[in-house]
């Protein structure tokens, strides 16, 4: 049976977090397991006024599948046609709910509870930060489900950077046609900081 649907997902990081870096494994594992796949990239600007975000189609049909044909994947995300959402920080989160990214019927939303907090919450005479609470309630309100975890602690105590963690709870959340295994293998053909990446990975899962 072939979909002629792809799976959608969004991804927003701050700079040096390597979503790229992210990016490309999920696209690696996509092709390991034959799904056509592709990715693109909106650069954030500087002072953390935006993140940098990714977006990532993978058609859950198997090109042997196609009989020659070559599906049509979108550059661009489409708004209210995300089917995952993820974030390495909280507000980053709360901006895919604004923009209109993240809707009830469809969006699967993985975030960070981790801040970074941006230039305007920084220059505040008082307390300027956003809301933590609000940040969540707004979230748990537009997405059909939501996972929301201290991924930069998860990070931290695996010795590793946010984007493994972040792979690991992509891969846990059964959204994508892909084994655990393929996701590790990318990480693997990478080949750089293969042992911190794995152990951030099997965290986030």
């Amino acid at each position: 049976m072939t979909s002629t649907r792809p799976i959608t997902m969004l991804i927003a990081a701050l700079g040096g977090e390597g979503g790229g870096v992210l990016t490309q494994w999920i696209v690696s594992a996509a092709a390991q397991a034959g799904f056509p796949v592709q990715s693109t990239s909106i650069p954030g600007v500087a002072q953390r006024t935006g993140a940098t975000t990714y977006y990532v189609e993978i058609l859950p049909t198997r090109i042997a599948d196609l009989n020659g044909k070559r599906p049509v994947l979108a550059l661009t995300p489409g708004v209210g046609d995300i089917d995952i959402a993820v974030a390495s920080e909280l507000l980053e989160s709360g901006r895919t709910v604004a923009n209109g990214f993240v809707t009830p019927d469809r969006t699967h939303v993985i975030s960070s509870l981790s801040r970074f907090y941006a230039m305007d919450e920084k220059i505040a005479m008082g307390d300027g930060r956003f809301d933590q609470d609000k940040l969540i309630k707004l979230i748990n309100e537009h997405a059909k489900d939501a996972l929301l975890v201290d991924m930069d602690a998860l990070a931290k105590q695996s010795g590793s950077i946010i984007n493994a963690v972040m792979l690991g709870a992509i891969a846990g959340c059964g959204r994508l046609p892909l084994r655990l295994e393929q996701f590790e293998t990318a990480i693997r053909e990478d080949g750089k900081a293969v042992d911190s990446n794995l152990k951030g990975f099997r965290a986030g899962y």
